[in-house]
Parts: C-alpha cells; structure tokens; sequence
C-alpha cells in the first residue's frame, strides 16, 4: 500500500520491535522501540544506518528502500557500540541496474476522516444538565426548544474535516557495463482532519555507482528532503502544548462559535473557562520546518582476492526551524516568533575485510576499521511582541515595539576502533566475535571511553547427518550470544557547572545583573551500558515453505544516565538537577516469527507471516532513591504528576489514587469519617488515617504492553495482489483524561458534556460511577485508575487491492491500479478516539496518556503506478 513515512515499513511486520503512531497529525513522527526502552534520560531511539551513515530515519523517502535489517541482540549491534544499545536498522536504498532505462512514475490520493467520535449532550441535553445542576432557569424553554430545532454548536462536526493526502513519486533506473544510476524524487501534500493543519515534504535522491576497473567502485548518493508541518502544536495537549482538541470536548455546545455581529464568541457561560477551540484553529500560524542534504560516498579498492578496503564518507547538513505567529485573537498582545537551528553531522569510516576459505572447510571473515564523527548545532532565536502590521506575521520581526534574542552552540565528536571475526567450520558450527572502542567528548577525561565487546555461537544442525536422515528439517539451527553495548545520549557539555543570570540591587534602585552557580558539574558522568544475553531456535520445513524462529532474550543496563535533583540548601536553586549515573533497567521477553507459504502455484500464491513479541520492562534501582517523577500534565485540573519511576515496576508507571467506585448510602457512616456523603467518589485509603492525600497515591496501571502481534497475508492471483495486515497490541494501560476532562467538573472544566456521565448519582441511581455533581463534598481527583482504560487494540492495519494491466494490454507499460485503506477497523474497549496515539510523544518515561490527542484518521486511498 502507499506508505508516506518509514516506519509505516515496519509496523506490524517484525517480532520485537515496537512501532506506535503518537498522533494523527500529517507527518507526526512514530516512536519506535526495539526490545522496549533502556534508557531514563539517555535516549531510547535505535540507531539509523542508510548506506553505512548515521542519520534520521525522516530523511528517507519511503519509496527508495530497497531493503530493511533489524539488528536487536547484542551480537549484531556491537560493532556499532556506543549507539547500538537501543538496536540498529538498517536501510539499504535503491541502486540502478545495467540495463535500459527504467521509468516508473506513481500517484496516489487518499482520503482521511475521524469516524470514532466521543459521544458528548447535544445543545439540548446540555441546556436541560445545565437547568439540573444550577436549579434555575439558566436556559428557558424557548431557547430548549430552538436547540431541539438545530441551534447549537457540534464542535467535533466544526473542527474535524475530511482530510486529503496525495503523493506522487517518479524514478528513473539503468546504467551500463560500468556504471548505473538510481534517481527519484517525491511530493507529498497532506490536509489533516482536523481543521488549518497539514504537511508539505518534499525529497529528491541521486544513487550513482561506477566501477572503474575489476578491483576499484565508487558509490555516490545525495538525498535532500524538505518537511514542512503547518500547526503540528495543535496535534497534542498537556504542559507546554495547544489544548485544541480537548477544548473541542468541554466547550458547551450551547455556545456559537460567532457573535451576531460576525466576531469570535470568546466566553463560555457555563463550560470551559479556556479560548473558544475553533478560533484557536482557526488563527493559529505555525509552521516546523526541517531541510536536509546528504552526501555520502562509499570507495571500496580489492587489494587482492581475499582483502577489500573501504572508505565511507559522508556529511549532512540539517535545519530545524519554527516559525509562529500568535495574532490579537490569540494573544492579547501580538507576537512572532523565529527559531532556527542549523546543524552540520560528518562521518569517516574506514574498514578493511578479509576473506578466505581453507581446505573448503574452514571460512573466516574479518573486518576491522576505525570511525570518525561529529555533530555540530548552532541555534538562534529572535522573538518580537506587539508588532504593528500583524498581516506581515512572522516575516518581519523589526516591526515588534520590544524584542529579544537568544542563541546557542553545541559541538560533540566521537572516534571509535572496532573488528568483528566470523568464523565456520563446514557449514555446521559458527562463531562471531566483535569488540569496539568509543571515545566521546560528552565525558570528561578519565571517563571519555568505553569498550564493548560481544560473541556469538551457532550450531546448523541440519547440516548433520543424523539430521538430515530424518527428512524433517530443511533447516534447524540453535544460536546464543552475549554482549555490551552502550548509550552517551547525554547533552555534550553534561559534566560542565554552568551558571544561570542573576541580578541584585544592593539596597539601591540600581539592578546589576550578574551570574550565580546553576549546575555543578558531573566530572564523573560515563557511559551508561546495556548488556543483553540472547539464545534463539530456526527450523525451516516442507521446503522452507514452513519456517519459524523463537528467542528469548534478556538485557540490563546499568548506570542509568539520570537526572537527580539536588538539594535546595546546595545553592543551586529549589529544581536544580544533575545528571549522574544511578540505577538499572531490565528488560526481557520472548519474539516468535512463523512464516508459511500454504499455496504456491504459478498463477497463485499465499504468503503468511505472523509474529509475536512479549515483553517485560522493570526498573530494578534508581540509585538509592525511592521514586522519581514524571513531567505535569494538565495545569489547574491534575495535583501532580501521573507518571513516577520506582524500582518493581515498569518505566513510566502511573502513579495516582486507586477508585473504588461510589459511596453508596448504606455506606453512609463510613462516609462520613472521611468527610464524605453518599454519592461522593470513594479512593483507597493506603495508611489508613481517614484522609485522602500524597500518602495514598500508589502505582495504578502500567502503559507498557504485555504482547503485541501482526498477521501479514499476501495472496497474489494472476494480475490481482492482496495484502492483509492485521496488527494486536494487549495488556497496556491508557490515562484518558481526554475523557475525564468532558466527565467530570473540575477546574477549567466547569460542566459535564460526555453524555455517559450524566447518569449521575442519587439516591434512586445508586449503581453507578458518576458521583452527585450536587454534592459539596465530593472530589474529582484526575490523578486516578478511575481514567485508566483498557488500551488493549486489534487493528485492521491495511489492506490493499491492486491490479496490473501488462505492457502487451496497455502499450505504454505496465500499469498498476489499486486501491487501499489503513486503520479501517479498530476492535478495542478504549473510549476515547484512539488507544494507539499518546499526548507523551516520544516520551518512555511517560507514556499512555491521552489529553486531547489528535486522533488517527482512517484513510482510504486509491492509486496508479506506471512502469516502463
């Protein structure tokens, strides 16, 4: 089917990789996990190669892979040591071939709605809660019965639309007896579903090969791309992030979107104390801009026979820069804001390999070679208030009455030595052993270096003859491997003190500004190391038509790279942190992979693919502390942070009250010692002390999975191609207070309009979990398992048709029509929009929360490929 981003490429298709879209939003970024997160600061990301260099998996046009490798056991990812603890994918791009030109040019255009809506009061049921709650005519009959005619708002109807997708693609291939060439180039234009959002990329790739002579080839790639997301601050809620859609849920829907007189209705008399959620749509101007240029080479000499040399080359220049323009309607005061951070990535890698066979029994394979890289970012920021000409927007910041500016440097190289053996004895008996040296200048001296080794050991046992006489197996291998690998995704100038402005009058009018210690420094800061144990079955039968493979496998990484806080009577301020090396994670789990082939004819097959991954994520120590938490959500409805980190459970647990439902009124005296009546919300009480407080707060839930699954059909017949993917995630936990906000009144949100939580509490309703709204008493805390929700899901992932017409039929060559949908069917007993997208991001620390998340769309999308 069309894939528009990369890690559409793996979701659902690999055991032990966890791959889950954070937002509906155009071009939002997947997070992507392989064998769960590691790291409590040091990034969780695994390391991209594409063509042997370093870089962003977002860079790469989905339609120039050629080929995909995951590497997950210590093993494979140890010759790339510093960055391989979070596991390697590598992408092999597209290359020419020798032969005539090969022309191919596709189009698609998709179709993207939001058809899984919350089921909130219309104007009517919400005019008649309203009359209820204050006891008073608040709306009167006339204007109930106008509701009843039509009038009212249906914000999800108003800030939700129909979204388009198109993507069009055209590569030329050939080359001759000494060279080819791949060339492509892509556009991508997509309007979300929800209202002034969309996205813009942009890429061109050139992959040139050139074999000057039998021992001497050079190749040659550049890649640019540009991604531009227009309003990606609307996809998301929570501390720092647009609340849009979550205001699209409490607004009253008595409330019209414009006055009389054609202005903005900015007040809700009854709802949300917050900005009318269409105007905020409407209004905004933000646009994140990322550009790239790769330009990587690869120049390979064959000494002689058995001993090649090679020399990867590459550079790449990146910006990220966000523009945003907040008018009258959203700011008091107008204000536009430039970002812009350029940053330049290179990389040498020199490598020599031997090969060579002995006596037919005895193969070895060496590589050893050394590497070099450096990252440099310089960023710049200006930001202008009360502009004068606001139809110049973020254009011109000169026209701002008052301006500031700030601005940034970081720089960080890493040098590193590795080899690798491989070694077999007749096919049957293999060994590996790698070693790699990294250097970084993120630690200080004495800690600058770190070392990781790994083996591994197989044995082919159907290569042995009591094997094979059994004529079962047309392949059985039993395999195990050990190994370190390592993170240092830590800020470059970490162990550095650094000072924060100060200022003080010295009892004058005077203010003097000056400078006063921020952070100590963390001479002592060094690698944080995972070290992962894996052991693994393969058997293939009926010809390789049937094969499967299970491992299990087991990694711990110790000292954790970890923010800890520091006293306040240090000096350093009341939230002053340092980074140290404190703790362990583990993570461990089983991965399945069946493939089978039932049909296989000329003009008919079937493939099938299933896998499956379990997994266990366990902090074991936080270096002595007792717990550590997570960031603040939800600012004048949460008391504190949902998420917290404590050793016996898994990362980013949920931290708050346990609910116990509603007290009823034959509980009326129990009730009472804790100052609560009948229909009041009933939470555990941990110490006992009749009080509701910090000390009753406790682990709820857990948003990691306990399996995840996908099932890939792929049937062709004659013409006619079928693909089928169905994907299963169980066993997590979402926080859903995208639901609790539009369920509860608290805070920001003064009423109800989820439509289910009307069915309220009185004395003639006792069997429900909607406390009395009447009641003075009663405390809504959104810090509760009462807004924990299954987010177990089984998605109808895609599913695509397409049809052939040969070259001989349609002349010009052949021409393929097809048609497609991606998350047509979601089976889950979540109640928000989707279980998948999370408010968190990339978040592993925090995870599984959904406030006002911008859903997945389920799209549909039709296109036509010609290939001559």
């Amino acid at each position: 089917h069309p894939m528009t981003d990369f890690s559409q490429v793996l979701q659902g298709r690999a055991s032990g990789i966890e791959v889950s879209n954070s937002s509906g939003a155009p071009g939002q970024k997947a997070k992507i996990r392989i064998r769960g997160a590691n790291s409590i600061s040091g990034g969780n990301d695994p390391l991209y190669v594409v063509d042997g260099f370093v870089t962003d998996f977002e860079t790469v046009n989905v339609n120039d892979v050629q080929s995909v490798e995951i590497l997950k056991d210590a093993s494979a990812t140890a010759i790339y040591g510093s960055r391989g603890a979070n596991g390697v994918i590598l992408i092999t791009t597209k290359k020419g071939n020798k032969a005539h030109p090969r022309i191919r040019i596709s189009s698609h255009t998709g179709i993207n709605r939001i058809t899984d809506k919350y089921d909130l009061l219309n104007a009517e049921e919400y005019a008649g809660f309203i009359n209820d709650f204050y006891d008073t005519d608040a709306f009167s009959q006339e204007e109930i019965n106008k509701f009843r005619n039509g009038y009212g708002t249906n914000w999800q109807d108003e800030l939700f639309q129909t979204g388009i997708s198109q993507n069009y693609q055209a590569s030329v291939s050939g080359g001759s007896q000494t060279m080819n060439y791949y060339i492509s180039t892509n556009y991508i234009n997509e309007k979300g579903t929800l209202i002034n959002t969309n996205r813009k990329k942009y890429s061109f790739r050139g992959n040139f090969n050139i074999d000057f002579n039998e021992r001497l080839t050079l190749a040659v790639s550049i890649n640019t791309t540009k991604n531009d997301k227009k309003n990606s601050h609307l996809s998301t809620s929570g501390s720092k992030k647009s609340a849009v859609i979550w205001e699209t849920l409490i607004w009253s829907p008595t409330e019209p979107i414009f006055n009389e007189d054609g202005s903005y209705n900015q007040t809700d008399k009854y709802g949300s104390v917050n900005r009318n959620p269409y105007l905020y749509a409407k209004e905004s101007l933000n646009n994140d801009i990322n550009q790239s240029v790769t330009l990587n080479t690869n120049l390979k000499y064959k000494l002689f026979n058995e001993l090649t040399l090679s020399l990867i080359a590459g550079t790449e220049k990146k910006s990220y820069e966000e523009r945003d323009f907040k008018n009258k309607y959203i700011e008091n005061q107008t204000e536009a804001q430039r970002i812009y951070d350029d940053i330049l990535n290179w990389q040498i890698t020199g490598m020599a390999t031997y090969n060579k066979a002995f006596n037919n029994k005895h193969w070895v394979t060496a590589v050893g070679g050394y590497e070099m890289s450096e990252f440099e970012s310089n960023y710049f920021e200006g930001l202008g208030k009360d502009l004068g000409v606001s139809s110049v927007g973020y254009d011109n910041l000169s026209l701002a009455k008052s301006q500031t500016i700030g601005s940034g440097f970081i720089k960080s190289s890493l040098l590193s030595y590795f080899a690798r053996v491989n070694y077999n004895y007749q096919s049957k008996y293999f060994f590996t052993g790698t070693w790699r040296a990294d250097g970084s200048s993120k630690f200080a001296e004495g800690n600058k270096w770190g070392y990781f080794p790994s083996f591994a050991l197989s044995w082919r046992a159907s290569e042995e003859a009591f094997i094979k006489d059994l004529g079962i197996f047309d392949d059985l291998k039993v395999r195990g491997s050990w190994g370190i690998t390592g993170n240092q995704a830590i800020d470059p100038y970490a162990t550095f003190s650094s000072l924060r402005e100060a200022g003080y009058s010295y009892g004058t009018s005077t203010y003097y500004p000056g400078y006063t210690p921020s952070i100590p420094a963390s001479t002592n800061l060094k690698w944080e190391e995972t070290e992962q144990l894996n052991v693994g079955l393969d058997f293939g039968m009926m010809e390789n038509r049937l094969s499967f493979s299970l491992e299990y496998f087991k990694k711990n990484t110790t000292d954790l790279l970890t923010e800890r806080l520091i006293p306040s009577y240090s000096g350093f301020g009341s939230k002053a942190s340092i980074t140290q090396n404190l703790g362990e994670i583990e993570n461990k789990g089983f991965e399945a992979n069946l493939n089978f082939v039932p049909v296989l004819k000329t003009n008919f097959s079937w493939d099938i693919h299933l896998n499956l991954s379990a997994l266990k994520n366990e902090v074991i120590s936080i270096g002595g502390q007792e717990r550590i938490f997570g960031e603040t959500y939800g600012s004048g409805i949460m008391e504190a942070s949902p998420f917290v980190i404590m050793p016996g459970y898994a990362l980013g647990s949920f931290w708050g009250y346990r609910f116990l439902g509603i007290w009823t009124s034959s509980e009326q005296a129990e009730a009472l010692k804790y100052g609560a009546v009948p229909g009041d919300s009933k939470y555990e009480d941990v110490d006992g002390d009749y009080t509701i407080g910090a000390a009753d707060y406790q682990v709820i839930g857990d948003a990691n999975p306990d399996f995840t699954w996908g099932l890939n059909n792929q049937l062709r017949y004659k013409n006619f191609e079928l693909n089928v993917l169905i994907q299963g995630v169980h066993g997590r936990d979402v926080l859903n207070l995208t639901y609790a906000s539009a369920a509860t009144i608290l805070g920001d949100t003064r009423s109800i309009t989820l439509k289910e939580a009307i069915n309220y509490w009185t004395p003639q309703n006792e069997n429900t979990i909607w406390p009395n709204v009447k009641s003075s008493s009663n405390i809504n805390y959104l810090n509760s398992s009462k807004w924990l929700q299954n987010g177990s899901y089984v998605k109808l992932r895609n599913i695509s048709l397409a049809y052939t017409i040969p070259q001989d039929v349609a002349k010009i060559g052949n021409l393929k029509l097809s048609v497609s949908g991606q998350n047509l069917l979601t089976l889950t007993s979540y109640k928000g929009f989707d279980p998948e997208v999370s408010s968190t991001g990339e978040l592993d620390t925090d995870s599984g929360l959904d406030f006002g998340v911008y859903p997945l769309p389920k799209i549909i999308t039709f296109g036509v490929a010609l290939d001559f």
